[in-house]
């Protein structure tokens, strides 16, 4: 018996109304390998069927919250074909139901959802997903895992690779939105026109670097290769002579490579951590 399997299976069930059916046709069959006993899983079933839509604008809610944090992805998916409906179906994915199950963000689990759907057909809202993702992960720093090496990129740093042009769009996108009283809401509603969404650009990707301010915003810039491979390579953790062997790889010059590390660090990019035997 578990108290947080039983509530999180509620939470489930309120955000799609397919599981909440499947409930109550076979309990014990819908929640089949959850950890929730034979009684708790009829416990589900024994309210009165319409409990479950007394507020039939639950999950219209939960999008305008979660398009606080993806306005641009979030307009232009409505806008590519779908309306509404295109982001509603992230309430009954595996995406949203392994969120709840382990306890993760709801808001980095949208972006995760909109980058991976193939159903949006324009190649555009992933990328911008992409970028609002990134800042999503940055406003919650307790979710960053570190692995247990000398060196990794700070919580307060994403590295995004993107396809060229993605920046420019999210930036005529957002500037655009955030001219509205209530920009989720702008990017909820068709009516309203947004210009200049231009296309992506052809060529290789580019990498991002994100970093949160202290004010709560994020800067974005494009990162030269040579960085984007030692903030790479930092990512999932590595060493310190690792970013010094990588650092004169890349040509520096006989005493450089300290000197460059340390500037990474003394930027705040790279953060050191006691090695776990």
């Amino acid at each position: 018996m578990s108290h947080l399997a039983l509530q999180r299976a509620v939470v489930r069930m309120l955000f799609d109304p397919r599981l909440a059916s499947a409930v109550y046709a076979d309990p014990h069959q819908a929640l089949a390998g959850e950890d929730l006993t034979p009684d708790e899983r009829g416990w589900l079933a024994d309210p009165d069927r319409r409990a479950w839509t007394t507020d039939p604008l639950f999950r219209q809610r939960s999008l305008h919250g979660l398009l606080g944090e993806y306005p641009t992805s979030g307009a232009l998916a409505i806008r590519a074909g779908g309306g509404q409906l295109a982001l509603l179906r992230f309430f009954s994915s595996n995406a949203l139901h392994a969120c709840i199950r382990s306890g993760g963000s709801l808001a980095v689990s949208f972006g995760g959802w909109l980058i991976a759907d193939r159903r949006f057909k324009d190649p555009r809202v992933g990328e911008l997903a992409r970028i609002e993702q990134a800042c999503a992960t940055l406003r919650r720093p307790h979710l960053a895992t570190r692995p247990p090496t000398d060196v990794t990129l700070s919580p307060t740093a994403q590295v995004v690779s993107m396809a060229p042009g993605s920046v420019a769009l999210y930036q005529s996108l957002q500037g655009q939105l955030a001219q509205r009283s209530d920009p989720a809401a702008a990017a909820l509603d068709p009516a309203i026109r947004l210009s200049e969404v231009a296309p992506l650009s052809p060529g290789p990707r580019e990498t991002l670097l994100i970093v949160a301010r202290p004010d709560g915003t994020q800067s974005i810039e494009t990162l030269p290769d040579a960085l984007a491979q030692l903030l790479r390579l930092a990512e999932p953790g590595c060493t310190r002579e690792d970013l010094l062997s990588r650092v004169r790889q890349l040509g520096a010059d006989p005493g450089e490579d300290a000197e460059i590390v340390d500037e990474l660090f003394s930027d705040g990019l790279l953060i050191l951590r006691r090695a776990v035997a």
